[in-house]
């Protein structure tokens, strides 16, 4: 597009355009333009947001070149990555009171010794309301506590997050507070490990928290919490704990001990104990102390060569806990995800599915759907030396919930794989494949038997094959489940649009017993000519008498009787 032609656009809708892009690339692409531009770039009612990634030596002289020439005052936000370059940049790059609407500041890579004067310099900012720290490394400098308190006297801030992951953290022993300092913050991260005291020293800083989010540190399990931080928790509205050392026994009765009032909590548990996936324990404790809460957030990571190694696994009264009524009038639903070595347990609200979006197929709200909407997911196939081999996992899993729904997420999938989950998996109802191997893939007698078998007795009505090499694999798919009824593809690759369907029609005519009945598959580059030629080649060789065809955006949706 020329200039002249940009030209014909207002100057709010370049405010819109500007508001997605970076600050400094704004400024090189429109400065020296032409008179509008420049006053337009200039005007005091643009605001620059910057971010940008720095490692190379040429990259930083760019960046700085074009930050110097920026008008301090229009800078809102100021997030950068520097690799090697924050001496300079602090350097030339000064932050003072010319710096009035700048709001927010991310900065990653910063080292311990220049952190000091560069929080410091944060005084002079009149509106910094957001401030995110992650220290590369420390250099000698280690006193966290002078940090925590320069970051505290900054007099607008509402919200930090101090970050570094190989740090002093045994080091802070900040004073407690005195009534007359304190800070303005509302939501906090302390993104580094911390102590019940270190952490009560901290949020003594901060009498108007809202907002919680913290690392455990190893702890003795005596630690009485001090009445300033049950006050302090007792007005949280969101907690987030990230955690290591901390037993479910013990966060268990640090909430009966508190008078909590959350509205979310969020749990990324690393601790292996498997008492965090009682959810008998889980209901008590919700209903009776946290009453108000509406979103529950939580991740459970298990090694699975630890889980192996153990004797027995912990004894639940009954399976599928996790579908009880509890969880399904909350919308809560459990997800397990197999990825590498781990099993990731995870709670999350329930949102909508892929197969939800079938043509007629109705939006999940009773209880009792919902109930069924616990998935499997593996993104990674533990190999070991079977096939069988993620019938561990799955044993495992069902520990914890039925599943209804697997997935293969970025990784491929055997048949034999398909087989031995299926039959260990019989509530299934939905399967969604990556990528399906058939290559070198000649059952044993039995294997071929079991195939049979799940054949005749597998529930699965929806398929979801997100990358297809060939139509042999939609075949097999419908010979391995015969009650589909909704077979989705979301790349038919350099196959033929006309071919593909013809295949794929004339595999459902053939087979009298199957009940495919709707198909949505993808194509990067259709058009309204193509769903012409597509209706006239189905009514041409009569392919189907009683259907439906329809586009939406890049797919195409066909429905027949």
């Amino acid at each position: 597009m020329s200039t002249s032609s940009m030209e014909i656009l207002s100057n709010e809708c370049f405010y819109d355009i500007f508001d997605y892009l970076n600050g400094y690339e704004i400024y090189q692409a429109f400065s020296n333009l032409n008179d509008r531009f420049e006053q337009l770039i200039n005007s005091s009612s643009l605001l620059f947001k910057t971010a940008v990634e720095i490692s190379r030596d040429e990259s930083f002289s760019n960046f700085i070149n074009q930050m110097i020439h920026l008008n301090k005052h229009q800078i809102f936000s100021l997030h950068i990555k520097l690799t090697n370059h924050i001496d300079s940049f602090l350097s030339q790059f000064i932050i003072d009171s010319s710096l009035n609407n700048l709001q927010s500041i991310n900065i990653r890579g910063i080292d311990s010794h220049a952190i000091v004067s560069f929080l410091k310099s944060l005084a002079y900012l009149p509106r910094l309301f957001l401030l995110s720290i992650y220290i590369w490394e420390f250099k000698g400098f280690k006193d966290l506590n002078y940090i925590y308190q320069l970051i505290f006297t900054l007099p607008k801030l509402k919200f930090n997050k101090l970050s570094f992951f190989y740090g002093p953290s045994s080091y802070i022993l900040l004073p407690m507070i005195t009534n007359k300092q304190f800070s303005f913050i509302k939501h906090l991260v302390i993104d580094h490990s911390c102590t019940l005291e270190q952490l009560n020293r901290i949020v003594s800083y901060t009498p108007q928290l809202h907002r919680l989010s913290f690392t455990d540190e190893e702890d003795d399990n005596n630690t009485k919490i001090d009445n300033h931080l049950l006050s302090i928790l007792s007005q949280l509205t969101h907690l987030t704990i990230k955690i290591w050392h901390t037993t479910f026994d013990r966060l268990e009765m640090l909430i009966k001990n508190t008078n909590l009032k959350l509205n979310s909590l969020s749990l990324d548990i690393s601790l292996e104990d498997v008492n965090y996936l009682d959810s008998a324990r889980w209901e008590i404790l919700i209903l009776k102390y946290l009453p108000q809460l509406n979103t529950f957030h939580f991740d459970y990571t298990e090694d699975m060569e630890g889980r192996r190694k153990l004797s027995k696994h912990l004894e639940l009264e009954e399976s599928n806990q996790f579908s009880s009524l509890f969880w399904s009038e909350r919308k809560w639903v459990l997800e397990t995800e197999v990825d590498f070595e781990f099993i990731i347990y995870s709670i999350r609200p329930y949102e909508k599915r892929w197969y939800e979006y079938a043509q007629q197929q109705p939006i999940i709200n009773s209880s009792l759907q919902l109930s069924k909407s616990a998935r499997l997911n593996f993104t990674y196939i533990p190999i070991y030396n079977s096939p069988k081999a993620p019938i561990f996992v799955v044993n495992s899993v069902l520990t914890a919930t039925n599943i209804y729904h697997l997935i293969f997420t970025k990784t491929e999938a055997s048949i034999r794989h398909l087989i031995y989950l299926i039959k260990a998996l019989p509530d299934l109802t939905t399967l969604k494949i990556h990528d399906l191997v058939l290559k070198e893939q000649n059952l044993s007698t039995n294997e071929t038997d079991i195939f049979l078998f799940i054949s005749k007795t597998n529930k699965i009505t929806k398929v979801y094959l997100e990358n297809m090499t060939g139509i042999e694999q939609v075949d097999i798919l419908i010979k391995l489940c015969p009650r589909m009824n909704y077979l989705q593809i979301n790349n038919i690759n350099d196959m033929e649009v006309e071919l593909f369907l013809k295949e794929i029609l004339s595999i459902q005519m053939e087979d009298i017993d199957n009940c495919l009945c709707s198909l949505c598959f993808r194509i990067p580059l259709l058009d309204d000519q193509m769903m012409e030629t597509l209706e006239e080649m189905i009514d041409h060789e009569k392919l189907l008498i009683n259907y439906t065809i329809k586009r939406i955006c890049d797919s195409i949706y066909l429905y027949w009787r």
